[in-house]
């Protein structure tokens, strides 16, 4: 019978390796349909698409590799790195090579989102303000495009405003 320890390590390699899989697979699905099914007319979005997709792609890869647990100290100052992945058979020079590289994955995904949100808070005022102005002058295609395009962006920018909602309420709980 495994101790509690080997129990708990199981369950977490067992979630590690099934939410990299569904991501990697859900990832491939997105940059095959974002290459062969993409309309011309957005093809530089997906673009975007595509390399963040990839990127993701990468990370789910280098999770189910790699396997990390992050342990806070007690006092909180540091954090520990324990790799448990199929890294540790290949030794630690492989593991710190994965971790690097998961680092620089998760830095790929989240330092270009702040300049995209500003972005996207911009565009929002700027399509506010024309439609305010020369609501008048627009045809009714011209103003269901921009009504369309400001939900999209309200949309985003809700997305953003409860992910931060949700990770202020997890600090203020720890």
């Amino acid at each position: 019978m495994p101790s509690e320890s080997e129990s708990l390590a199981l369950i977490v390699q067992i979630w590690h390796i099934f939410f990299g899989v569904l991501g990697s697979i859900l990832n491939l699905s997105l940059v095959l349909l974002a290459i062969f099914k993409s309309p011309k007319i957005i093809r530089l979005y997906s673009t975007f698409i595509v390399n963040f997709a990839v990127t993701d792609l990468f990370a789910c890869l280098l999770d189910m590799f790699i396997e990390i647990r992050l342990l806070p100290s007690p006092n909180e100052a540091t954090m520990t790195y324990i790799l448990n992945g199929f890294c540790t058979n290949f030794g630690l020079t492989t593991c710190t090579i994965g971790l690097t590289s998961a680092l620089f994955a998760l830095l790929h995904m989240t330092l270009p989102v702040t300049p995209v949100y500003i972005t996207i808070f911009i565009l929002r005022r700027r399509i506010i303000k024309t439609l305010l102005t020369s609501h008048n002058s627009m045809s009714k295609g011209t103003k269901a495009v921009h009504a369309q395009l400001l939900k999209a962006l309200t949309c985003q920018a809700d997305v953003m405003q409860g992910v931060g909602g949700f990770r202020s309420r997890q600090q203020k709980s720890n």
